[in-house]
């Protein structure tokens, strides 16, 4: 017999998603609003996991065990925040971190369904119910006055007030110098004022989201809303698709014609045009990234429209994706010879990183394609593994690798330039035990210009005050790398 739910039972959930949303809004002050990285992000984040737990067992959801696995790259990305203090590690962890809390707290609380079944990992209702949910804030106020008393009504007609009652204080503060003036002095200074201010509204917008976001997790359990799927599109023609594939493969074979005679063919041809391998390879390695990632995403696109069933269509796609992996060749190589003549830096690490990542999912697209597998099955994997791929890539050091590959290229032909002023204060706190030690070996076996030398140790020290000022004035803020960093500046200055 199926246990029938409390009269009330509604309205406690309402109740438990305004507590939660009240603790979420405040977690989010304290860590994520003067801090989008570190510690502070990992904090927030975890607590907002530890929220849509409580919300589903409130509900009575048991959830999709499967997703599970969007939480890899979730600790993943949180683990490379607290680890590293590289500008792209702090932005991709955010993203990826985010997206795969979103994408748990989905799939998580809809009705079970086998993975193999899902058509689509982001269905229309999954943007919208993750990232816009204001539209369900009136039934969570409905639910939260069900079988209350006129006071409970009282109370969330007063709480529904307040943003409205700062919105129109803040325009009459501004319409009326005398009112302004008298707000003003209160404070210290007016930054403080504004400061205030903007505090005030993102609390209630972060209130608010929180709110409604957790009602639509909470009515998705009570509800049994599971996500709607349209109909599979209408096959493009075959006889289209081959005729472009054609004219693309034909262009593509051309090009790699040229690379053989160029890029993989020797200097000669290259010296003929008065253009060095250097200069080749820094003029084409970007456009060649570019043409990758466009590839993808015809392929991507004909997969989804056709199925690639048409035995035609399948040759004419493979032997494109084929090609393509020469020309991804071609940019590798050229992007090596870059580096070779000029260093390695982090946005050539990074382009490195993107187009290896592209031509992997060529690859298992490829193989996909050969397998005869679904399209939604396909897609639904690839997103899952690239995201662990991509979080993956996180864990590992760059900009010490980046310092280390540009020493020793340095090491063994000093005649090379030796880019200590990037170094110094281009890479964050991730390098500076590596750039110390790198230094050091450098200025013992070769002669750095006197200049050069100074301004170098000028900056470290500047990091060095950075960060000790950080470490003083917040916790949260600092990262593993950042301790690291200081101890290592410390020990470097120790006699100063």
């Amino acid at each position: 017999m199926e246990t029938q739910p409390h009269p009330h039972h509604r309205a406690h959930i309402a109740v438990g998603i305004l507590c939660t949303a009240l603790a979420s809004a405040a977690a989010f002050q304290y860590f994520f609003y003067d801090q989008q990285y570190g510690v502070a992000l990992a904090l927030f984040l975890l607590f907002v996991l530890a929220g849509i737990h409580v919300l589903t067992a409130l509900a009575g959801g048991r959830g999709n065990v499967w997703a599970y696995f969007f939480l890899v790259p979730f600790g993943i990305s949180l683990a490379a925040t607290m680890l590293y203090s590289s500008e792209p590690v702090r932005l991709l962890s955010l993203l990826i971190s985010v997206f795969s809390l979103a994408f748990f707290a989905f799939w998580f609380s809809v009705p079970r369904t086998d993975f193999r079944d899902v058509k689509s990992l982001w269905p229309f209702s999954f943007f919208l119910e993750s990232f816009i949910p204001f539209p369900r804030l009136g039934a969570f106020g409905r639910e939260l006055v069900r079988n209350r008393g006129q006071m409970s009504k009282v109370l969330v007609g007063a709480g529904i007030a307040i943003p409205f009652l700062l919105l129109f204080g803040m325009l009459f503060i501004s319409a009326d110098g005398v009112i302004r003036q008298m707000f003003l002095e209160l404070f210290a200074d007016q930054s403080l004022f504004w400061y205030f201010v903007n505090k005030s509204a993102w609390t209630i917008i972060s209130f608010l989201f929180f709110a409604s976001a957790g009602y639509a997790l909470a009515s998705r359990i009570t509800e049994r809303r599971s996500p709607e799927f349209g109909d599979d599109p209408e096959p493009l023609d075959a006889v289209v698709v081959n005729t472009f594939l054609v004219l693309l493969n034909i262009l593509f074979l051309g090009f790699i014609a040229m690379q053989f005679f160029t890029l993989f063919g020797g200097e000669k041809f290259l010296q003929a045009a008065s253009v060095t391998y250097a200069q080749y390879a820094r003029q084409g390695f970007f456009q060649l990234l570019g043409v990758s990632a466009i590839v993808f995403g015809i392929v991507a696109v004909l997969y989804r429209f056709t199925g690639l069933r048409h035995w035609l269509t399948r040759i004419l796609a493979g032997a494109f994706i084929l090609q393509t992996g020469v020309i991804i060749a071609s940019a590798i190589r050229r992007l090596l010879l870059y580096i070779d003549t000029y260093g390695l830096t982090l946005s050539r690490y990074w382009a490195f990183v993107a187009i290896v990542l592209i031509a992997l999912a060529l690859a298992v697209t490829l193989a996909a394609m050969l397998a005869h597998a679904p399209h939604y099955r396909f897609f639904n994997t690839l997103f899952m593994s690239s995201v662990c791929l991509l979080s993956a890539t996180l864990l590992f050091n760059a900009e010490a690798h980046i310092v280390r590959v540009n020493t020793e290229r340095f090491l063994s032909d000093p005649t090379r330039q030796f880019d200590a002023l990037y170094l110094g204060a281009r890479l964050s706190s991730d390098a500076v035990p590596v750039l110390a030690d790198a230094f050091a070996r450098i200025e013992v076996a070769s002669n750095i210009p006197l200049d050069v030398a100074e301004a170098f140790l000028g900056l470290l020290k500047v990091k060095r005050q950075e960060l000790r000022e950080r470490m003083n004035q917040d916790w949260k803020r600092a990262t593993i790398s950042d301790y690291q960093a200081l101890a290592s500046l410390e020990r470097m200055f120790a006699g100063e």
